[in-house]
């Protein structure tokens, strides 16, 4: 018989709430009275000999994992003339059933973030010894916990992979759209069982449809939509790898889940891209609003080339712009990604975090550019004011030479010649340069200086690596550091240090201002939607080591501080929008 709310288990759980129902059984949340926390309880009514030992074989299976994204079994009882009962983790959070029912569809960088995390507890799974196959993954056996994590949930259908044997007639249960036409009993289900089904399951988040059933595929009774013909937002690559996923012959899909997440991971592929630049400094194009001539021909040839290119290459989700200082500006979408390092110093606690969708400068401002903002504004940076040795005074007036200033070149030439081309430093990075002067170049080239978070996340992309171009140790074809240069170089110098999103010498060559002031307990705490530390304090963060760092201070996670007044040769900035 069904539970009752309020029923006691085994003297120790209480039945607090009916979670789901079906026609041999159900789970419910209850409270485990000796540990005072709520867990979950899997009820079997099933009384057949066969799904008795498919209920064991469950508990034998769960009882032994241990992966974050999986949940913890904890105990496992017998009622005599009632039922088993399962009893784990309870996990708190809505599934992604629930979330499509209410009409919650996530964006690709979303659902992507949390298929990956399923793929890591299948890659557990698969390379159990033997491996262990799921056979039932859908989106209601995914939960989102209020966090961002993934959970995969419900392993009623687990088996243990047996190569000689079809699917059990104990586990052949499927759930329509998502399971592969070999666990209709078939075929022999494998890893790539599980691979077909985390597919369909993309495939459903993205673009709202269920696909049509596996045998029906199989059979030519029906045919699968393309991704991108229900939502053209998709990139080439998820679509690529949803359908290489979902392929009806099994040698053609990723040989497992890890292969999956790989290509779900791996970084856009970036096809050649013209960036327009403003016709004259006089009429600048705002970063959302470009109007430029162009010679029909060359509109053809150029449009002819991009789609020649989208038949090979990923596109990002959006093409570079130009801003109105004349900086190139880069797209990074919305999403969750990691901030912090989980084995480095305590300022960087590893937390997940949600940012919608930004744009960031390419490369760093430079003395050029900081340069026309000057010259555009009458503006006089902290440098040249005497008497602010408190951080916060901005109001001191006089004002004295640069000439003794190393790294002061945005005001070259001193001499009378004004055509100088910054005596070769032009297109350096602008340094000795406070946080002030810094956001009031960002405001007046229409932006701001970026978050903490968005820095980090425009630095690192949203699968954790390390450094800006992935976990490879640093080294001086990547970016000047160390000193191996010995002072600020040309911007955009090395490109094969370029970040995730194509950001470059955001590790080496300046140290970057922030928005954010330094607080190392909001940096571990930060609410996931946004963060933005806007509570004053004595420092300001800085981002990115520089031309000076060794290997350990040019991390993608690595933070510093200073006073928003404080300058150096070593910082420079980067702005947002």
């Amino acid at each position: 018989m069904s539970l009752v709310i309020g029923q006691m288990l085994q003297n120790r759980y209480r039945v607090d709430a009916l979670l789901g129902q079906g026609g041999f059984g159900a789970v419910y949340r209850v409270h485990d009275l000796n540990l005072n926390k709520p867990v979950a309880v899997k009820e079997n009514l099933d009384a057949t000999p066969e799904a008795q030992r498919q209920f064991t074989h469950e508990v034998q299976i769960l009882s032994a994992l241990r992966h974050p994204n999986l949940p913890s079994v904890s105990d496992y009882f017998f009622i005599p003339g009632q039922g088993q009962y399962l009893v784990m983790d309870f996990i708190e959070g809505e599934d992604l059933q629930s979330m499509l029912e209410r009409g919650a569809r996530p964006d690709e960088a979303r659902a992507v973030n949390w298929l990956t995390q399923v793929c890591d507890a299948l890659a557990y799974l698969h390379t159990q010894t033997p491996p262990i196959i799921h056979r039932d993954i859908k989106p209601a056996n995914i939960k989102i916990m209020p966090q961002g994590k993934a959970v995969l949930v419900d392993f009623g259908l687990s088996k243990v992979y047996d190569p000689h044997l079809k699917t059990t007639i104990g586990a052949r249960a499927v759930t329509p759209g998502f399971s592969p036409w070999e666990q209709y009993g078939q075929g022999t289900t494998d890893a790539r069982s599980d691979v077909y089904a985390l597919g369909a399951t993309l495939y459903v988040l993205l673009t709202g449809e269920t696909p049509p059933e596996s045998i029906a595929l199989v059979g030519g009774a029906a045919q699968l939509i393309p991704p991108r013909t229900l939502n053209p937002n998709i990139s080439l690559s998820a679509e690529s790898a949803i359908q290489r996923a979902m392929s009806t012959q099994t040698t053609s899909r990723f040989a497992n889940a890890g292969q999956f997440r790989t290509a779900l991971s791996a970084p856009p592929r970036m096809p050649p891209t013209v960036v327009m630049r403003p016709p004259t400094a006089s009429s600048p194009p705002s970063p959302t609003s470009t109007k430029v001539p162009i010679l029909v021909g060359l509109a053809v040839l150029g449009l002819l080339a991009l789609f020649l290119a989208s038949r090979l290459l990923a596109p990002p989700a959006q093409a570079p712009r130009v801003a109105t200082d004349g900086m190139t500006l880069l797209y990074v979408p919305a999403g969750e990604f990691t901030m912090g390092s989980g084995d480095a110093s305590s300022n960087e606690k590893q937390h997940t975090v949600y940012l919608d969708a930004f744009w960031i400068d390419q490369t760093e401002v430079t003395n050029a550019m900081f340069q026309k903002f000057v010259k555009a504004t009458n503006y006089q940076t902290d440098a040249e004011k005497q008497g602010s040795g408190n951080v916060f005074d901005t109001t001191a007036i006089t004002f004295t030479s640069w000439s003794d200033t190393q790294g002061a070149d945005w005001q070259l030439p001193r001499g009378p010649n004004p055509n100088s081309n910054l005596n070769g430093l032009a297109d350096h990075p602008v340094v000795q340069v406070s946080w002030n002067d810094a956001t009031a170049y960002c405001k007046w080239a229409g932006g701001d200086l970026p978050t903490e978070a968005q820095w980090e996340k425009a630095a690192r992309g949203d699968d954790g690596r390390t450094y800006p171009w992935g976990d490879q140790a640093p080294d001086a074809s990547r970016l000047n550091f160390n000193q191996n240069v010995g002072d600020t170089t040309a911007v955009g110098k090395y490109p094969t240090g370029a970040s995730f999103y194509g950001a470059l010498d955001m590790a080496g060559n300046v140290c970057e201002w922030v928005r954010d002031w330094y607080n190392e307990k909001y940096y571990a705490s930060a609410p996931a939607p946004n963060p933005d530390n806007t509570t004053k304090s004595v420092y300001r963060v800085v981002r990115g080591g520089g031309w000076v760092n060794e290997a350990a201070f040019v991390r993608a996670s690595d933070r510093s501080a200073d006073g928003p007044g404080d300058r150096n040769d070593v910082i420079g900035f980067r702005c947002a929008r």
